[in-house]
């Protein structure tokens, strides 16, 4: 085997090799591409819906957001219907990656009955997957 042939072999398997690297990564990992996470589904049923998308059809960043903290904090989905009222609002307060945020859901059921919940959380943003992770 001549030494042109070996200089090829090596480059194309650290090239491979590199392209594996970069695209078998966490979810967590920064890439210098953009490569977005799924979007959520919305929930198909008799509920009206309004529910903020852009000109062309896809969902708002910040929806996607709210839905992935949402399942992390095993919160209930609103779009499946609430009995009564459920409010949640969502603070957050971007600075680079490591962001903090605040959630507050106000809910009145049917025996009227008022409750309030509040969570502090400290959040990682990856900008190249459209993601956070809630670091508590």
């Amino acid at each position: 085997m001549t030494l042109k042939r070996k200089y090829k072999i090596i480059r194309t398997l650290l090239v491979f090799l590199g392209l594996t690297i970069l695209l078998t990564g966490c979810n967590n990992t920064i890439y210098p591409i953009y490569i977005p996470a799924r979007a959520p589904k919305v929930p198909e049923n008799a509920i009206v819906k309004d529910i903020p998308r852009y000109p062309r059809g896809k969902l708002y960043t910040f929806y996607i957001l709210a839905k992935q903290k949402e399942k992390q904090l095993g919160l209930s989905a609103p779009e499946n219907g609430y009995d009564s009222l459920l409010m949640r609002m969502w603070y957050t307060y971007p600075k680079g990656i490591y962001q903090f945020a605040e959630l507050v859901e106000i809910s009145l059921d049917s025996s009227k009955a008022y409750t309030a919940y509040y969570t502090k959380m400290r959040i990682f943003y990856n900008p190249s997957r459209r993601y956070e992770v809630i670091n508590k």
